[in-house]
């Protein structure tokens, strides 16, 4: 579990960008660091030539062009001309070492992949607090960037690296904490470099698991992204050295495993996890792993069990919050609300994973009846994924002790005074209410008032629509989109097109969402996703020759485009036309996008068509492992059938019979082969 270290200050990678004008600088910084790497502890203290300048001790020419290159730099990201800004920010770093200055500098530099000014940022940053976590970690990845950037600086980068690697390492508390902060360095910069910089880490420690364990976790990452086998060799004979030296290390007992995963050999997880306990019975990390493996198969009487030994072996495992966690969830997924419910209280005590801790300790105390306690938890989720179902059940729960007037008012607070999210989602909330209510006219009223130029997505015009669709579904939607459209920002414009189209098309209003659609392009005629949007509409509106026209023409002007070619593809197939030049198309996007399930449906329907049942079969089941959907589903069914598998396609029908009985999908597919419903229940 990444739970700290190697921040991706950029967000995105870009292209490379050096600015030239800094290479002799900052190569005379690392050389100047360079001559002080005997003494690890203060390194930068021990290189000052002169106490650094303060904001204070700025002239007013300095100060001027300070507050300048700031500025000048703020504009050039504006225009997106990052390497410009990152000059500009080093400048303004020369004349004031201060860490917000490094930070937007680093953030930049990570940007452009640029070594030498992420080298030049951290160092000064270094200067002025030498044992910064953060400050070590651009270094690093600084000196690792200008390793593989730099072939003339390769051999003092590494050094460099390794020095700061190891400073980090003395500023945790632990190995494991040490190795959770480094392995992060090799999702986000995995190169020869990082490599290189593990093996010089392992001559320095070659007795400890730490370094064998990064080394091992560097080759798994690459072992899945190369097709080369002697990276998966290298993974595992690390991974074997470094549970030599501690087999209690579970970063490397977490390896193992995935090792067997990725090398399709999981049916040796347990057996391995196992032989680990036997060989020592406190081995609480072992326990740990068979706990987590169990709970993600959902064994969760066998979970709880792994949890119960781990706890057994753990110090302190009333103080462990992963412990507590899985043992809350464990019970959750055994129905054992009560136990359920108690663990997750305990876990208050500890800030961990908090807002989904609170909003499980909210609907665990709703299942045994504990509603105050319920509100209580549900009322302190802050923010997050977890927020908006929270104050939905606290809603609940508040209608239904007669409070809905205080909730309206909660609501009233958080649309006006909470984050854009909360604001948004309590104007939804409240609108719903109200509609609960019967209060539609003041719901409808509600939710319009917020429609305007402060929304930051399309949920509040969405809502109003709903609200407006129930009580006049014949309204002239066309209009209706265009006057919602011209209170919105504008870069909202076309995903509320986009989007009120779909959901006119789901309440079987296709031609409707078509006409929509066409509104826009009227304004957009060459908008490749409204195109794409009404090609795929017509399959709704009924129009399968329309949409493989529009489908062609579009395809005509993007080739390239892996979901325009599975889309045509598909409807090729659909229609049993064209099936060569189908299949052609479809394997080009599998090619793109080789996992993706919308992808495998339309390579399993096209065999379909072309009589290759085997091929639809295989393809199909993939696709259903991937695309969880009734469509795929019933595609697959089909197949099986077809391929003289009927009984095979029942037994499958009748496991999931009770979420799939009303689909449209699977009633086509009841009534094309006469499956009575009693075969299915």
């Amino acid at each position: 579990m990444r739970m700290q270290g190697f921040h991706n200050y950029a967000g995105r990678e870009t292209s490379l960008a050096f600015n030239k004008t800094l290479v002799i600088t900052v190569l005379a910084v690392i050389l100047g660091a360079c001559q002080s790497t005997t003494q690890l502890s203060k390194p930068h203290a021990q290189t000052r030539e002169q106490p650094l300048v303060t904001a204070e001790q700025l002239s007013n020419r300095e100060r001027s062009e300070l507050y300048s290159a700031i500025l000048a730099a703020e504009l050039e990201i504006g225009k997106e001309k990052f390497a410009e800004a990152l000059s500009h920010y080093l400048y303004a770093l020369s004349i004031l070492p201060q860490k917000d200055i490094a930070l937007e500098a680093i953030a930049l530099a990570q940007r452009e992949r640029d070594g030498l000014a992420m080298v030049n940022a951290a160092e000064t940053w270094l200067k002025i607090e030498p044992n910064n976590q953060e400050a070590l970690e651009a270094a690093i990845l600084g000196n690792l960037m200008l390793f593989d950037q730099l072939p003339q600086a390769q051999e003092i980068a590494i050094e460099r690296a390794l020095e700061h690697t190891q400073m980090l390492r003395q500023s945790y508390p632990s190995e494991l904490d040490t190795y959770r902060a480094l392995s992060a360095l090799n999702e986000l910069y995995l190169n020869s470099s990082t490599l290189m910089l593990w093996h010089r880490l392992l001559r320095e420690s070659v007795d400890q698991p730490l370094a064998w364990t990064l080394l091992a976790d560097g080759y798994l990452l690459a072992a899945a992204v190369s097709p080369e086998q002697d990276f998966m060799n290298k993974a595992e004979q690390s991974i074997n050295v470094a549970l030599q030296r501690d087999p209690q290390f579970a970063p490397a007992i977490d390896l193992k495993v995935k090792f067997l995963v990725q090398t399709e050999q999981r049916n040796r997880v347990v057996s391995f996890l196992q032989s680990l306990i036997l060989d020592d019975l406190t081995n609480y990390a072992a326990h740990e792993a068979l706990a987590q493996w169990f709970y993600q198969a959902r064994e969760y009487d066998r979970a709880l069990r792994a949890a119960q030994l781990w706890a057994k072996h753990a110090e302190d495992p009333e103080k462990n919050p992963d412990l507590l966690y899985l043992m809350a969830a464990s019970y959750y997924g055994n129905e054992d609300f009560a136990a359920a419910h108690n663990t997750f209280l305990k876990l208050l005590d500890f800030d961990f994973k908090r807002n989904l801790v609170l909003f499980y300790c909210g609907d665990t105390g709703e299942r045994i009846e504990r509603y105050n306690q319920a509100q209580v938890c549900y009322r302190a989720v802050e923010d997050g994924q977890y927020w908006t179902p929270s104050q939905q059940r606290l809603a609940e729960l508040m209608l239904a002790n007669g409070e809905a007037e205080a909730m309206l008012a909660r609501l009233d607070r958080f649309a006006t005074g909470g984050s854009p999210e909360q604001q948004e989602q309590s104007i939804v909330l409240k609108g719903q209410i109200l509609q609960q209510l019967t209060r539609d006219l003041e719901a409808l009223e509600w939710v319009a008032r917020f429609i305007n130029q402060e929304r930051v997505s399309t949920v509040v015009p969405l809502a109003h629509f709903r609200l407006l669709f129930r009580m006049n579904p014949d309204n002239d939607w066309v209009e209706y989109a265009t006057s919602i459209a011209e209170r919105l920002p504008a870069e909202l414009n076309l995903n509320w097109y986009l989007q009120l189209a779909g959901h006119l098309a789901n309440r079987e209003q296709a031609a409707n969402g078509i006409a929509v659609l066409e509104a826009k392009l009227s304004e957009e005629p060459n908008n490749k996703e409204l195109l794409y949007a009404r090609a795929l509409m017509r399959h709704d509106n009924q129009e399968p020759e329309k949409m493989i026209a529009e489908l062609k023409a579009l395809y005509a002007q993007d080739q390239d485009n892996p979901n325009v070619q599975n889309a045509l593809g598909y409807s090729l197939a659909d229609a049993n036309q064209e099936l060569d030049y189908a299949l052609e198309l479809i394997q080009s996007a599998r090619e793109k996008l080789p996992n993706n399930g919308a992808v495998l449906d339309s390579l399993g329907w096209v065999y379909y068509r072309l009589g290759q049942l085997d091929k639809a079969e295989a393809a199909l089941k993939v696709a259903l492992a991937n695309e969880t959907n009734t469509e795929v589903l019933a595609h697959y069914l089909e197949v099986l059938i077809e391929n003289q598998k009927r009984d095979d396609a029942i037994a499958i029908l009748q496991k999931t019979w009770r979420d799939v009985q009303d689909d449209q999908y699977i009633q086509a597919l009841v009534e094309k082969y006469q499956l009575t419903i009693e075969a299915a229940q």
